[in-house]
């Protein structure tokens, strides 16, 4: 496998960037105060992603959720199924993902940049993971999704389960694992296609899962969610910002720039509490939903305290870090209240 990646064709085209750009970027990973993991367990949490994956779960979560306070009954076979599918099939998408920006890492361009530690694929290129590794840990996983999707679909979904998995798979792998034509990442097709595969899809899909029905106001509920989500994975591309603007991968982050990426996650984070504020105020969900506002200063404060600076990759974790926490929390809180409502108020 090894040697298969070594003898790949790489472009003969070169970018030379300027010193002055290297200098900086080297100084900015020099001065990062990120420490790398130092036990298996953290590498492995490293290269899958784990907590953007948990992210990403939450609209699943929620969606069942809704439906248990709604119906009054929660089938925990189908929703621990349900839930496992969508975090295996995150996990699996990632590494793939990291081995895939371990080949563009062999370009002739990236020679001129010093991976940050917290670039999984840097473990990759570092021989922390063999690439034969990390391909055979998203195989299992994926595999391990499938599995789980054809199980529940056996159990009690129907034809339905696949077919939210599979809108969900598209936009995934259509983000995390772009074809070398991948110029619709750079006018934003791969986050709106995220919003609707991880945010709308998969809210639908947990309440479908434990009512049997799909309803609009919880479909519409997905948008905001699904913003969340979508920030989750662009603030991670604002990390690679610089090294995918050196070997030319096209993505929304590079065509942006550093400062109006950041001023795209302020815009789309105000978006998501106003339309989370809109659509239960307007339709019939719980108003404990609200209680989900709690997060909003969580996010902002930290876009405020870099909006103002320039962005270096460290500058860039601490904000995916940052949507990361956010979105987590924000589903834990209206999980919360929900059940307090249901088990508690009744």
């Amino acid at each position: 496998m090894d040697s298969d990646i070594q003898s790949d064709p790489i472009p003969t085209t070169t970018y030379i960037p300027s010193a002055d750009h290297v200098r900086s970027t080297q100084e900015a990973h020099t001065e990062s105060s990120y420490t790398p993991p130092r036990t298996i367990a953290g590498t492995l949490f490293l290269l899958a992603r784990i907590d953007s994956a948990i992210a990403l779960v939450i609209p699943t979560v929620l969606g069942a959720v809704i439906a248990w306070s709604m119906f009054g009954h929660f089938y925990i076979a189908e929703f621990l199924l349900s839930i496992t599918t969508q975090l295996f099939l995150v996990i699996g998408l990632n590494a793939y993902s990291e081995y895939s920006d371990y080949r563009f890492g062999l370009r002739p361009e990236s020679k001129y940049l010093d991976d940050a530690s917290f670039a999984s694929a840097n473990l990759i290129t570092k021989g922390v993971f063999r690439p034969s590794f990390v391909i055979n840990v998203g195989a299992i996983f994926l595999t391990a999704s499938v599995l789980c999707t054809l199980l529940l679909t056996f159990i009690s979904a129907g034809w339905p389960a696949l077919f939210f998995f599979g809108l969900t798979s598209i936009a995934l792998t259509a983000y995390l694992l772009p074809p070398r034509w991948h110029g619709y990442l750079s006018i934003g097709i791969g986050e709106l296609l995220i919003l609707v595969g991880c945010g709308v899809v998969q809210i639908t899909s947990g309440f479908y899962i434990q009512s049997g029905s799909v309803y609009l106001p919880v479909v519409l509920l997905g948008i905001p969610l699904g913003i969340m989500c979508t920030l989750v994975l662009f603030s991670h591309s604002l990390i690679r910002q610089r090294r995918n603007w050196m070997i030319r991968k096209r993505t929304l982050a590079v065509t942006l720039g550093e400062r109006r990426a950041v001023y795209l996650c302020i815009s789309l984070i105000v978006a998501a509490y106003a339309s989370l504020l809109l659509i239960v105020s307007l339709t019939f969900l719980p108003l404990w939903l609200l209680f989900g506002l709690a997060t909003l200063p969580l996010a902002l404060n930290r876009f405020k305290e870099t909006e103002s600076v320039a962005q270096t990759p460290d500058d860039c974790l601490q904000l995916h870090w940052t949507m990361v926490k956010t979105t987590i929390y924000t589903g834990a809180i209206t999980v919360c209240v929900l059940i307090v409502d249901k088990v508690v108020v009744f």
